[in-house]
């Protein structure tokens, strides 16, 4: 699994990705995610803060369809 944080950085702001690597690597643990997102609600006043968990092993996964096509 990998996980995308999501989420505004202030209301008047659309949501948007705000964190997908930590120290250059992908968040690959559920545990990590949610603690990175804790981060950024509590020190940098992130809002409506989401994780969106995403399985690039399944085969029927839009994403790998995705990865595969732009290979």
């Amino acid at each position: 699994m990998e996980y995308i944080i999501w989420g505004q950085t202030n209301p008047q702001e659309p949501e948007k990705i705000l964190c997908t690597k930590v120290e250059n690597e992908l968040i690959m643990d559920k545990t990590q995610a949610e603690k990175i997102a804790y981060l950024l609600k509590v020190k940098y006043n992130c809002i409506n803060i989401r994780i969106q968990e995403i399985d690039l092993s399944y085969p029927q996964s839009l994403n790998k369809f995705f990865i595969n096509s732009i290979n």
